[in-house]
């Protein structure tokens, strides 16, 4: 009888096992996942337990800072819901970025998003401007005082809601007919 439940439990490892292969066909070979059974479907579905693809995340390396489950983002070993908003710290004077960022933490925002401006940033070829109103290092600290996570959103395109989506204006004067974004037809 104990031999009998021996051969069922390996027969339902094996099969699990063939689950798990056949479900992450999809899958590439270098990406490892763990099955996790959501209660709602009664489906076992199949979590990414290291980076997937060429992502260049090294989880054995960071993953006591920043790493994930199937729930939420786990930073400094806590499960963590990012709830953020963009911060266009370029349309706002510097001296006031402390009170803005305090203002987003107290309506709940525990995350501002910050596109990087290439055309505030290099208006003139060569010309890159990284001081008073444009000290992106400032603001980052500004952001850890208060309290908040960041999510660094570098250009080049960083939105259409900005003048040539984030591009610097002197592409177009150097590349005239090569440079064509899509919002300016």
């Amino acid at each position: 009888m104990d031999e009998e439940k021996g051969n069922e439990r390996e027969n339902d490892v094996n099969k699990n096992q063939y689950e798990i292969e056949t479900d992450r066909s999809v899958l590439s070979e270098a990406d490892e996942t763990e099955p996790i059974q959501n209660n709602q479907t009664k489906q076992t579905q199949y979590f990414p337990t290291k980076s997937m693809g060429s992502s260049s995340y090294q989880r054995e390396k960071y993953s006591h800072i920043i790493d994930w489950d199937q729930n939420s983002l786990i930073i400094y070993g806590k499960g963590t819901i990012l709830i953020g908003t963009d911060f266009l710290y370029w349309t706002f004077s510097s001296g006031t970025w402390f009170g803005l960022l305090q203002d987003i933490k107290s309506l709940g925002f525990n995350m501002v998003r910050i596109p990087f401006f290439w055309g505030y940033h290099e208006p003139t070829k060569g010309e890159f401007l990284f001081e008073g109103d444009r000290d992106i290092v400032h603001l980052l600290k500004l952001c850890e005082q208060v309290g908040l996570f960041v999510l660094a959103a570098p250009g080049p395109h960083i939105s259409s809601h900005v003048n040539m989506g984030g591009y610097p204006l002197w592409i177009v004067d150097e590349n005239h007919r090569k440079v064509r974004p899509r919002h300016l037809h």
